[in-house]
Parts: C-alpha cells; sequence; structure tokens
C-alpha cells in the first residue's frame, strides 16, 4: 500500500509489540523536550491497562536512556466505553532537550502505538490586564461624583 506507516499519525495504523523488553524508536526530527504518545486500546482494563503497558524513554545518541516522566493522562470515556482513540498521555523529559523517544514493552507484553508527537508546549497563562480595574475604579468615581452634583440641582 503506497504511503501507507504505522505509529506516526492517528490513522488506526499502530505499531505493535508483542513481548517484554521489545521496543520501537521515534526519531523526532530535531530535539524536544517531551513526547504525546497515543495508545491503541483494543481491550480492558484501560485505566491502568491498556494506558500503562509501556514505559517511555528518550535519548539523543540511541545508547544512553533517561526514562521519561507521565505528566498527564487524557481520555474521553468512562472506562466501560472505551475506543481505540479514546486516551492519550503526555511525557516529558528531564535536562536537555531529546531527538529519540524509545518505547518498551513493560507491564504486558502487547502494546499498540498509533501516534507519537512532539509534546505541544503548555498554554500561557491569561495575562490579566491592570487597566480594566483602575478604569473601572476612575469611572466609577466619576459616576458618583455626577450624580452627587446632579442630585444637589
Amino acid at each position: 500500500m503506497p504511503g501507507y506507516t504505522a505509529g506516526d499519525a492517528l490513522d488506526w495504523h499502530w505499531v505493535w509489540v508483542g513481548d517484554f523488553g521489545h521496543y520501537v524508536i521515534w526519531d523526532m526530527g530535531s530535539a524536544v523536550s517531551g513526547a504525546r504518545v497515543y495508545p491503541s486500546q483494543n481491550h480492558g482494563p484501560y485505566i491502568g491497562g491498556e494506558f500503562d503497558e509501556y514505559d517511555v524513554y528518550a535519548s539523543n545518541d540511541q545508547t544512553t536512556w533517561v526514562m521519561a516522566t507521565q505528566i498527564a493522562l487524557y481520555y474521553d470515556h468512562d472506562e466501560a466505553h472505551m475506543m481505540t482513540h479514546d486516551g492519550v498521555k503526555d511525557y516529558t523529559f528531564s535536562g536537555p532537550l531529546y531527538q529519540f523517544v524509545k518505547i518498551v514493552a513493560a507491564r504486558d507484553s502487547d502494546y499498540e502505538i498509533d501516534a507519537v508527537e512532539v509534546l505541544p508546549p503548555p498554554a500561557p497563562a491569561p495575562e490579566f490586564n491592570m487597566s480594566l480595574p483602575i478604569i473601572t475604579s476612575i469611572a466609577t468615581v466619576l459616576y458618583i461624583s455626577i450624580r452627587k452634583r446632579l442630585n444637589r440641582k
């Protein structure tokens, strides 16, 4: 099938690893601070099961590997109604940026990964606009002052 690849996009074509200790390495294209992993859930249990079958590592030389830290798990449905693309896990790497991500079968002998992406940067915190309270305070003082003058007349 032309253009067919597995494990690189949310396209239902996942990478399957079928034994403990076996792994797949993704080249992220450049050094990154973390990865977003989309496991494919093909059976339950999901939380503590299908979502947790593997460990994630990072490297720059594919020889020295650093274990990634899971920082988030997102899922769409309750556990009784999970489907293949209902979950995603975010991982961050300690220390420098890394180019390679290795996912190793750890707690189950078979895992399925549909995609691995660069971890998006966190959304910036909304900035509080200090001019609004100042303008509101000035407008309130002016309103009160004008009302007092009108009430005197």
